[in-house]
Protein backbone atom coordinates (compact mmCIF):
# COMPACT_ATOMS: atom_id res chain seq x y z
CA UNK A 1 0.00 0.00 0.00
CA UNK A 2 1.12 3.95 -0.85
CA UNK A 3 -0.18 7.22 -0.85
CA UNK A 4 -0.18 9.73 -3.17
CA UNK A 5 0.30 13.63 -2.66
CA UNK A 6 -0.57 15.85 -5.33
CA UNK A 7 1.55 18.77 -5.05
CA UNK A 8 0.77 22.35 -7.20
CA UNK A 9 3.14 24.34 -8.97
CA UNK A 10 3.77 27.84 -6.76
CA UNK A 11 5.11 29.60 -9.63
CA UNK A 12 6.69 28.84 -13.15
CA UNK A 13 7.78 30.95 -15.85
CA UNK A 14 11.05 30.98 -18.76
CA UNK A 15 13.45 32.74 -19.34
CA UNK A 16 15.38 33.43 -22.63
CA UNK A 17 18.94 34.79 -23.59
CA UNK A 18 18.19 37.20 -26.70
CA UNK A 19 15.25 39.13 -24.41
CA UNK A 20 17.08 39.04 -21.29
CA UNK A 21 15.18 41.86 -19.34
CA UNK A 22 11.59 40.11 -20.16
CA UNK A 23 9.22 38.14 -17.98
CA UNK A 24 6.76 35.76 -19.27
CA UNK A 25 5.35 34.54 -15.47
CA UNK A 26 1.73 35.46 -16.79
CA UNK A 27 1.93 33.16 -20.08
CA UNK A 28 0.06 30.20 -20.78
CA UNK A 29 2.86 28.37 -21.80
CA UNK A 30 6.61 27.71 -21.01
CA UNK A 31 9.38 27.36 -23.11
CA UNK A 32 12.55 25.55 -23.10
CA UNK A 33 15.04 24.72 -25.52
CA UNK A 34 17.18 25.95 -28.39
CA UNK A 35 16.41 28.02 -31.33
CA UNK A 36 18.58 29.31 -34.61
CA UNK A 37 17.69 32.66 -35.86
CA UNK A 38 19.81 31.93 -38.39
CA UNK A 39 23.22 30.06 -39.17
CA UNK A 40 25.51 31.97 -36.52
CA UNK A 41 22.66 33.01 -34.02
CA UNK A 42 21.08 31.27 -31.98
CA UNK A 43 18.48 31.48 -28.85
CA UNK A 44 18.18 29.67 -25.52
CA UNK A 45 14.64 28.98 -23.54
CA UNK A 46 14.99 27.82 -19.63
CA UNK A 47 11.80 26.74 -17.92
CA UNK A 48 11.85 27.48 -14.24
CA UNK A 49 9.28 25.59 -12.05
CA UNK A 50 8.96 25.55 -8.24
CA UNK A 51 6.97 23.68 -5.84
CA UNK A 52 6.58 23.50 -2.38
CA UNK A 53 7.36 19.92 -1.01
CA UNK A 54 6.38 18.52 2.21
CA UNK A 55 9.06 16.56 4.25
CA UNK A 56 9.41 13.52 3.97
CA UNK A 57 11.79 10.47 5.47
CA UNK A 58 14.01 9.56 2.40
CA UNK A 59 13.62 6.28 3.20
CA UNK A 60 9.77 6.15 2.90
CA UNK A 61 9.97 7.80 -0.47
CA UNK A 62 9.21 5.48 -3.35
CA UNK A 63 9.02 7.92 -6.53
CA UNK A 64 8.91 11.48 -7.42
CA UNK A 65 7.62 12.81 -10.75
CA UNK A 66 7.48 15.79 -12.48
CA UNK A 67 3.63 16.05 -14.60
CA UNK A 68 4.10 18.79 -17.49
CA UNK A 69 1.41 18.76 -20.67
CA UNK A 70 3.37 18.92 -23.60
CA UNK A 71 1.97 20.99 -25.91
CA UNK A 72 4.25 21.50 -29.19
CA UNK A 73 7.79 20.62 -30.06
CA UNK A 74 9.60 21.59 -32.56
CA UNK A 75 13.35 19.61 -33.49
CA UNK A 76 15.34 20.51 -36.92
CA UNK A 77 15.39 17.55 -39.18
CA UNK A 78 13.35 15.60 -37.16
CA UNK A 79 16.06 14.75 -34.84
CA UNK A 80 15.70 13.47 -31.75
CA UNK A 81 14.76 15.98 -28.75
CA UNK A 82 17.31 15.63 -26.14
CA UNK A 83 16.72 17.43 -22.12
CA UNK A 84 17.89 17.76 -19.07
CA UNK A 85 15.92 18.35 -15.49
CA UNK A 86 18.35 19.88 -12.62
CA UNK A 87 17.63 21.32 -9.43
CA UNK A 88 18.30 24.90 -8.37
CA UNK A 89 20.92 26.11 -5.82
CA UNK A 90 18.96 29.11 -5.24
CA UNK A 91 15.22 30.33 -5.07
CA UNK A 92 13.48 32.23 -8.04
CA UNK A 93 10.64 34.87 -7.85
CA UNK A 94 8.10 33.77 -10.85
CA UNK A 95 7.10 37.50 -11.56
CA UNK A 96 10.69 38.89 -11.50
CA UNK A 97 12.66 36.15 -12.97
CA UNK A 98 14.27 37.07 -16.15
CA UNK A 99 17.67 35.92 -18.26
CA UNK A 100 20.02 38.28 -16.47
CA UNK A 101 18.75 37.20 -12.49
CA UNK A 102 18.08 33.63 -13.69
CA UNK A 103 18.64 31.07 -10.59
CA UNK A 104 21.75 28.81 -10.88
CA UNK A 105 21.06 25.59 -12.00
CA UNK A 106 22.85 22.70 -10.70
CA UNK A 107 24.11 20.71 -13.43
CA UNK A 108 26.12 17.83 -11.20
CA UNK A 109 22.19 16.95 -9.90
CA UNK A 110 20.26 16.59 -13.01
CA UNK A 111 18.44 13.80 -15.06
CA UNK A 112 18.33 13.31 -19.15
CA UNK A 113 15.17 12.50 -20.73
CA UNK A 114 14.32 12.07 -24.57
CA UNK A 115 10.93 13.46 -26.12
CA UNK A 116 9.43 12.50 -29.31
CA UNK A 117 6.15 14.28 -31.53
CA UNK A 118 3.87 11.44 -29.97
CA UNK A 119 4.66 13.25 -26.58
CA UNK A 120 2.65 16.12 -27.63
CA UNK A 121 -0.96 16.77 -26.32
CA UNK A 122 -0.61 15.32 -23.35
CA UNK A 123 1.13 15.31 -20.24
CA UNK A 124 4.82 13.61 -20.05
CA UNK A 125 5.39 12.06 -16.87
CA UNK A 126 9.23 12.58 -15.59
CA UNK A 127 11.58 10.95 -12.71
CA UNK A 128 12.74 13.03 -10.83
CA UNK A 129 13.16 10.85 -7.46
CA UNK A 130 17.00 10.78 -7.64
CA UNK A 131 18.03 14.62 -7.42
CA UNK A 132 15.23 15.50 -5.46
CA UNK A 133 16.39 13.13 -2.65
CA UNK A 134 20.02 14.88 -3.78
CA UNK A 135 18.83 18.30 -2.09
CA UNK A 136 18.67 16.84 1.34
CA UNK A 137 15.10 19.30 1.97
CA UNK A 138 17.24 22.08 0.30
CA UNK A 139 14.91 22.20 -2.59
CA UNK A 140 14.30 25.75 -4.52
CA UNK A 141 12.74 24.31 -7.59
CA UNK A 142 14.15 22.59 -11.12
CA UNK A 143 14.79 23.86 -14.34
CA UNK A 144 14.20 22.04 -18.34
CA UNK A 145 17.14 22.99 -20.34
CA UNK A 146 17.87 21.24 -23.63
CA UNK A 147 21.16 18.78 -23.52
CA UNK A 148 22.76 20.58 -26.56
CA UNK A 149 23.28 23.43 -28.21
CA UNK A 150 23.82 22.45 -32.04
CA UNK A 151 20.35 22.25 -33.88
CA UNK A 152 16.87 23.98 -32.96
CA UNK A 153 15.02 21.98 -30.52
CA UNK A 154 12.18 23.42 -28.85
CA UNK A 155 9.41 22.41 -26.41
CA UNK A 156 6.47 24.09 -25.54
CA UNK A 157 4.86 23.68 -21.89
CA UNK A 158 1.32 24.84 -21.03
CA UNK A 159 2.17 26.82 -17.80
CA UNK A 160 -0.09 27.07 -14.22
CA UNK A 161 -2.13 29.84 -15.75
CA UNK A 162 -3.49 27.13 -18.32
CA UNK A 163 -6.04 24.19 -17.79
CA UNK A 164 -3.40 21.69 -17.84
CA UNK A 165 -0.94 22.75 -14.90
CA UNK A 166 2.16 21.26 -14.07
CA UNK A 167 2.17 19.35 -11.23
CA UNK A 168 4.51 16.82 -8.99
CA UNK A 169 3.23 13.30 -7.52
CA UNK A 170 5.12 11.84 -4.57
CA UNK A 171 4.39 8.27 -3.79
CA UNK A 172 5.12 7.07 -0.66
CA UNK A 173 4.85 4.42 1.75
CA UNK A 174 1.35 4.87 4.08
CA UNK A 175 1.11 7.10 6.89
CA UNK A 176 4.91 7.84 6.57
CA UNK A 177 4.31 11.56 5.08
CA UNK A 178 5.08 13.91 8.09
CA UNK A 179 1.55 15.34 9.15
CA UNK A 180 0.38 14.42 6.08
CA UNK A 181 -4.09 13.09 5.81
CA UNK A 182 -4.71 9.63 5.15
CA UNK A 183 -6.62 10.40 2.13
CA UNK A 184 -4.47 10.21 -1.51
CA UNK A 185 -4.43 12.53 -4.22
CA UNK A 186 -4.73 15.36 -1.21
CA UNK A 187 -3.25 18.70 -3.00
CA UNK A 188 -0.42 20.63 -1.08
CA UNK A 189 -0.48 24.54 -1.30
CA UNK A 190 1.33 25.29 2.09
CA UNK A 191 4.92 25.23 3.21
CA UNK A 192 4.82 22.42 6.16
CA UNK A 193 5.50 23.73 10.09
CA UNK A 194 8.19 21.59 9.91
CA UNK A 195 10.31 23.39 8.27
CA UNK A 196 10.43 25.03 11.54
CA UNK A 197 12.76 22.90 12.83
CA UNK A 198 15.53 23.90 10.28
CA UNK A 199 15.47 27.30 11.94
CA UNK A 200 18.34 28.38 13.69
CA UNK A 201 17.91 28.79 17.68
CA UNK A 202 15.77 31.85 18.60
CA UNK A 203 18.58 34.82 19.19
CA UNK A 204 21.21 33.13 17.67
CA UNK A 205 21.34 35.77 14.54
CA UNK A 206 21.26 38.47 17.20
CA UNK A 207 23.63 37.32 19.58
CA UNK A 208 26.29 37.06 16.44
CA UNK A 209 26.06 40.54 15.39
CA UNK A 210 27.80 44.05 17.25
CA UNK A 211 25.42 46.17 19.73
CA UNK A 212 26.28 49.10 17.86
CA UNK A 213 24.56 47.48 14.58
CA UNK A 214 21.76 46.64 16.29
CA UNK A 215 21.13 50.09 18.16
CA UNK A 216 21.64 51.77 14.34
CA UNK A 217 19.20 48.88 13.14
CA UNK A 218 16.66 49.55 15.60
CA UNK A 219 16.71 52.98 14.97
CA UNK A 220 16.18 52.65 11.35
CA UNK A 221 13.36 50.72 11.92
CA UNK A 222 11.94 52.99 14.41
CA UNK A 223 12.28 55.39 11.65
CA UNK A 224 10.61 53.60 9.41
CA UNK A 225 7.83 53.24 11.65
CA UNK A 226 7.53 56.70 12.56
CA UNK A 227 7.15 57.23 8.65
CA UNK A 228 4.55 54.73 7.98
CA UNK A 229 2.30 56.05 10.72
CA UNK A 230 2.42 59.40 9.39
CA UNK A 231 1.68 58.48 5.99
CA UNK A 232 -0.89 55.98 6.88
CA UNK A 233 -2.76 58.83 9.13
CA UNK A 234 -2.08 60.94 5.51
CA UNK A 235 -4.30 58.05 3.50
CA UNK A 236 -6.55 57.95 6.03
CA UNK A 237 -7.23 61.94 6.22
CA UNK A 238 -7.52 61.55 2.63
CA UNK A 239 -9.44 58.45 2.35
CA UNK A 240 -11.82 60.49 5.30
CA UNK A 241 -12.70 63.10 2.89
CA UNK A 242 -13.94 61.14 0.29
CA UNK A 243 -17.31 60.61 0.30
CA UNK A 244 -18.05 56.61 0.96
CA UNK A 245 -20.56 56.05 -1.85
CA UNK A 246 -18.08 57.83 -4.41
CA UNK A 247 -15.36 55.62 -3.20
CA UNK A 248 -16.72 52.50 -3.14
CA UNK A 249 -17.68 53.29 -6.23
CA UNK A 250 -14.51 54.49 -7.28
CA UNK A 251 -12.85 51.51 -6.40
CA UNK A 252 -15.14 48.70 -7.78
CA UNK A 253 -15.35 50.38 -11.60
CA UNK A 254 -11.07 50.78 -11.11
CA UNK A 255 -10.75 47.40 -9.71
CA UNK A 256 -13.51 46.46 -12.77
CA UNK A 257 -11.09 48.14 -14.95
CA UNK A 258 -7.73 46.75 -13.88
CA UNK A 259 -9.22 43.37 -13.82
CA UNK A 260 -10.16 43.29 -17.52
CA UNK A 261 -6.78 44.93 -18.53
CA UNK A 262 -5.15 41.86 -16.89
CA UNK A 263 -6.74 39.67 -18.05
CA UNK A 264 -6.71 41.55 -21.84
CA UNK A 265 -2.76 41.82 -21.06
CA UNK A 266 -2.91 37.93 -20.01
CA UNK A 267 -4.34 37.15 -23.46
CA UNK A 268 -2.42 39.87 -25.08
CA UNK A 269 1.05 38.26 -23.69
CA UNK A 270 -0.73 34.61 -24.72
CA UNK A 271 -0.83 35.62 -28.57
CA UNK A 272 2.68 37.49 -28.64
CA UNK A 273 4.09 34.07 -27.55
CA UNK A 274 1.77 31.90 -29.80
CA UNK A 275 2.31 34.36 -33.01
CA UNK A 276 6.55 34.41 -31.51
CA UNK A 277 6.76 30.66 -31.39
CA UNK A 278 5.09 30.16 -34.77
CA UNK A 279 7.34 33.25 -36.23
CA UNK A 280 10.18 31.72 -34.51
CA UNK A 281 8.85 28.56 -36.62
CA UNK A 282 8.70 30.28 -40.10
CA UNK A 283 11.79 31.82 -39.52
CA UNK A 284 13.65 28.63 -39.20
CA UNK A 285 11.63 27.03 -42.01
CA UNK A 286 12.54 30.02 -44.51
CA UNK A 287 16.00 30.13 -43.14
CA UNK A 288 16.77 25.82 -44.08
CA UNK A 289 14.46 27.19 -47.66
CA UNK A 290 16.98 29.91 -48.21
CA UNK A 291 19.76 27.64 -47.73
CA UNK A 292 18.89 25.47 -50.17
CA UNK A 293 18.00 27.63 -52.36
CA UNK A 294 21.31 29.29 -51.99
CA UNK A 295 23.02 25.93 -52.26
CA UNK A 296 21.00 25.50 -55.45
CA UNK A 297 21.93 28.98 -56.98
CA UNK A 298 25.43 28.60 -56.43
CA UNK A 299 25.34 24.98 -57.84
CA UNK A 300 23.28 26.07 -60.46
CA UNK A 301 25.99 29.17 -61.44
CA UNK A 302 28.93 26.46 -61.06
CA UNK A 303 26.99 24.64 -63.84
CA UNK A 304 26.43 27.85 -66.07
CA UNK A 305 30.25 28.47 -65.37
CA UNK A 306 31.30 25.00 -66.59
CA UNK A 307 28.98 25.53 -69.54
CA UNK A 308 30.84 28.38 -70.71
CA UNK A 309 34.63 27.21 -70.08
CA UNK A 310 33.27 24.09 -71.95
CA UNK A 311 31.61 26.13 -74.98
CA UNK A 312 34.51 28.36 -75.04
CA UNK A 313 37.40 25.20 -75.12
CA UNK A 314 34.42 23.85 -77.91
CA UNK A 315 34.69 26.88 -79.80
CA UNK A 316 38.65 27.28 -80.20
CA UNK A 317 39.17 23.21 -80.61
CA UNK A 318 36.88 23.94 -83.39
CA UNK A 319 38.28 27.12 -84.51
CA UNK A 320 41.76 25.04 -84.49
CA UNK A 321 40.33 22.19 -86.19
CA UNK A 322 38.69 24.40 -89.23
CA UNK A 323 42.43 25.75 -89.46
CA UNK A 324 44.07 22.47 -89.38
CA UNK A 325 42.07 21.31 -92.56
CA UNK A 326 42.39 24.73 -94.28
CA UNK A 327 46.02 23.90 -93.67
CA UNK A 328 45.74 20.27 -95.08
CA UNK A 329 43.54 21.65 -97.81
CA UNK A 330 46.35 23.97 -98.84
CA UNK A 331 48.99 21.64 -98.60
CA UNK A 332 47.25 19.12 -100.77
CA UNK A 333 45.94 21.35 -103.52
CA UNK A 334 49.72 22.64 -103.10
CA UNK A 335 51.13 18.55 -103.27
CA UNK A 336 48.70 17.92 -106.61
CA UNK A 337 49.90 21.14 -108.35
CA UNK A 338 53.57 20.17 -107.40
CA UNK A 339 53.05 16.10 -108.19
CA UNK A 340 51.33 17.26 -111.46
CA UNK A 341 54.37 19.30 -112.37
CA UNK A 342 57.03 16.65 -111.29
CA UNK A 343 55.11 13.77 -113.09
CA UNK A 344 55.39 16.33 -116.15
CA UNK A 345 59.05 17.13 -115.78
CA UNK A 346 60.19 13.12 -115.22
CA UNK A 347 57.57 12.25 -118.16
CA UNK A 348 59.55 14.71 -120.26
CA UNK A 349 62.98 13.62 -119.14
CA UNK A 350 62.05 10.36 -119.87
CA UNK A 351 61.09 10.95 -123.38
CA UNK A 352 64.59 12.58 -123.75
CA UNK A 353 66.53 10.01 -122.30
CA UNK A 354 64.37 7.20 -124.73
CA UNK A 355 65.47 9.63 -127.45
CA UNK A 356 69.08 9.89 -125.66
CA UNK A 357 69.23 6.44 -125.98
CA UNK A 358 67.59 5.91 -129.40
CA UNK A 359 70.03 8.29 -130.65
CA UNK A 360 73.21 6.33 -128.35
CA UNK A 361 71.79 3.03 -130.40
CA UNK A 362 72.24 4.97 -133.40
CA UNK A 363 75.40 5.58 -133.07
CA UNK A 364 76.41 2.18 -131.50
CA UNK A 365 75.19 0.75 -135.05
CA UNK A 366 77.17 3.10 -136.76
CA UNK A 367 80.59 2.14 -134.90
CA UNK A 368 79.48 -1.32 -134.88
CA UNK A 369 79.70 -1.17 -138.42
CA UNK A 370 82.73 0.87 -138.80
CA UNK A 371 84.34 -1.66 -136.61
CA UNK A 372 83.51 -4.08 -138.68
CA UNK A 373 84.80 -2.51 -141.65
CA UNK A 374 88.00 -2.01 -139.56
CA UNK A 375 87.78 -5.77 -138.75
CA UNK A 376 87.91 -7.05 -142.63
CA UNK A 377 90.80 -3.97 -143.46
CA UNK A 378 92.54 -5.26 -140.48
CA UNK A 379 92.44 -8.68 -141.59
CA UNK A 380 93.31 -7.83 -145.01
CA UNK A 381 96.38 -6.22 -144.17
CA UNK A 382 97.00 -8.89 -141.40
CA UNK A 383 97.14 -11.70 -144.60
CA UNK A 384 99.24 -9.10 -146.95
CA UNK A 385 101.46 -9.23 -144.11
CA UNK A 386 101.76 -12.99 -143.73
CA UNK A 387 101.97 -12.89 -147.30
CA UNK A 388 104.99 -10.68 -146.81
CA UNK A 389 106.75 -11.96 -144.75
CA UNK A 390 107.05 -15.58 -146.29
CA UNK A 391 108.07 -14.01 -149.52
CA UNK A 392 111.11 -12.32 -147.60
CA UNK A 393 112.17 -15.94 -145.67
CA UNK A 394 112.10 -17.47 -149.18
Amino acid sequence: MSDIIKITNLSCTYVEKLRNNNTFFKNEFLLSGVFYVNLYTYDIYKTLLNFSLPLVDVDNIKKISLNIFLNNIRVYNNMQANFKISTLTSPFMGYTANWNNRPEINNFNSINFSVNPSDVGKYMELDITSIIKNTNNNFYGIALESSQEKYTSMLQFLSSNSVNPPYITIETVVNKVNNSPKNTDKIVTNIPTEISKNLPPKNTIENSIDTSMLTDLKTSVENLNTKYSSLESLVKATADNIPAQQASDTNSELSSKISNLEEKLDGFNDIINTLKLNDDILKNTLNENDETIASIVNHLAEIEVKEKTALNDMKELSEKVNTTITTINNQLLSLKTDSSSDLQNFKNHLESTSNNIKSLENSLSVMNNEISELKTQYDSIKSQLNVISIDTLN
